[in-house]
């Protein structure tokens, strides 16, 4: 029989978490620290946004308890290994959100369901005990890339340690990256035996094809010789070891050869973790903050004010369409389609990174995830499911910065187009209405709506 001190480490074996991603906002690990007042909460509109957790591999979970923070009460749509949950109402005690047998689980996100309430206290994991689940160990660094595509907020360094393996930083030279390098500068020296690495573009299938991999990297550490390595042409993590460890304060990782993108030279990197003698380390830089400050101030000098950070819906949601926008100060974006009729149910995610191009124009770097079904007897029942690359310039325009008989125009505009159903309701209509609600005309390839708060 085991001794008691040895039964009571093996029931609180931690269980570090591969990454801890919040749509937004920052101090997502308050969730993990058992102090109900050290919390979370999204920027601005908090409807739609959540946190993400998700795990070095399969875990066996049963339950997931979610606390509200003190005085608040929100609703919580949890997804399980990417599947939609029910809607549960939390308050400042810890309720469960899924509960089940337990069973292999991956990834575990939580979302606002609306914007009440949307502050988050404490998450807990059980599976048939309670988990130890940690936020993953912090590394702080200075990262500084040798080059960057334009517009660098899409493509920024920043995005090599965000913990979102569709974003990712994408080299800005002529050709493949060939030479291209990223430095990082510890805080203090850090004992590194191997670094792992997400190659290509691991937005979708299509983006990783069609962009240009690493095929060769060198590591160098603190002016030793460089150690040459092979990358696999495979989506999902990779391990690539030293010889033996090293006590560095920086480390560079230079491309030397690349496996060639199918429509793209542009070498992409999704994602890149540090590891030491205890194991892995998520990279922290403040890149992505303060450019996210930035955008607010850009953003706050023009008409677009009251575009980011807020839920955004369609006037016209009409039976069987709906359509929901995003647009983060953190240069993320995320819109929700979704019509139902006689002839079927389509369903749409359409998410990535955006730019201020102007003060009246977005543009958009993303990817369509879209899945349709036919009430087609002879189709396949389940449906299809298609990742397609998309984006695009998008105007974007306060209603009211436009006269009535110019509002007009680009409403006859829209309703003479394939989606002319959708604006044409009597909300879409009301002018002075929209004026006051402060809604917004979206145009372009990507997405074309009236959107309100």
């Amino acid at each position: 029989m085991l001794p008691l001190l040895t039964l009571v480490a093996l029931a609180q074996t931690p269980t570090t978490l591969q990454a801890l991603v919040p749509t937004s906002g920052s101090g997502a690990e308050a969730l993990l620290d058992g102090k109900a007042d050290t919390t979370w909460s999204p920027e601005g509109d908090g409807e739609g946004e959540g946190v993400l957790f998700r795990f070095e591999g399969d875990v066996k979970i049963g339950q997931v308890q979610v606390q509200a923070c003190a005085g608040k009460r929100a609703a919580i749509r949890p997804y399980i290994n990417g599947n939609e949950g029910e809607v549960v109402s939390i308050d400042e005690k810890l309720t469960p959100v899924s509960s089940s047998q337990p069973a292999r689980v991956r990834s575990v996100f939580l979302k606002f369901d609306n914007a009440v309430g949307s502050c988050l206290a404490e998450v807990k994991f059980s599976g048939e005990k309670p988990l130890d689940v940690r936020a993953p160990r912090r590394l702080d660094a200075v990262a500084k890339a040798s080059s960057v595509l334009a517009p660098a907020d899409a493509y920024h360094p920043g995005y090599l340690f965000d913990g979102r393996l569709d974003f990712g930083w994408v080299e800005g030279i002529k050709g493949p990256g060939i030479g291209e390098s990223m430095t990082l500068t510890f805080e203090a020296p850090v004992t590194v035996s191997a670094v792992e690495l997400w190659n290509g573009y691991q937005r979708s299938d299509e983006h990783f094809k069609k962009n240009a991999r690493a095929k060769k990297v060198t590591l160098t550490v603190d002016g030793q010789p460089p150690v040459e390595l092979a990358v696999k042409d495979a989506q999902g993590a990779q391990k690539l070891a030293l010889p033996k460890p090293a006590s560095t304060k920086t480390l560079t990782l230079t491309i030397k050869e690349a496996y060639p993108g199918t429509k793209y030279d542009d070498l992409v990197l999704s994602e890149l973790r540090v590891w030491d003698e205890q194991g892995p380390r998520s990279i922290a830089t403040g890149d992505l903050a303060e450019r996210a400050k930035e955008l607010k101030g850009e953003v706050g000098k023009t008409p677009l004010a009251n575009f980011i950070d807020f839920n955004l819906r369609s006037v016209c949601q009409l039976q069987g369409y709906e359509l929901e926008a995003k647009f983060r100060s953190n240069h993320s974006f995320v819109v929700y389609r979704s019509s139902d009729d006689e002839s079927g149910t389509i369903k749409e995610v359409f998410d990535g990174t955006w730019i201020l191009k102007d003060p009246k124009t977005v543009e958009l770097f993303g990817r369509s995830h879209r899945n349709e079904s036919t009430n087609n007897p002879y189709a396949s029942p389940d449906g299809t499911e298609t990742t397609t690359i998309m984006g695009g310039a998008v105007t974007v325009r306060r209603v009211s910065d436009l006269t009535k008989d110019a509002y007009a125009a680009l409403l006859k505009k829209f309703t003479t187009g394939p989606l002319r159903w959708s604006f044409d309701c009597a909300e879409a209509k009301q002018f002075d209405v929209l004026s006051k609600k402060d809604a917004f005309v979206v145009e372009g390839r990507a997405v074309t709506a009236i959107l309100t708060r």
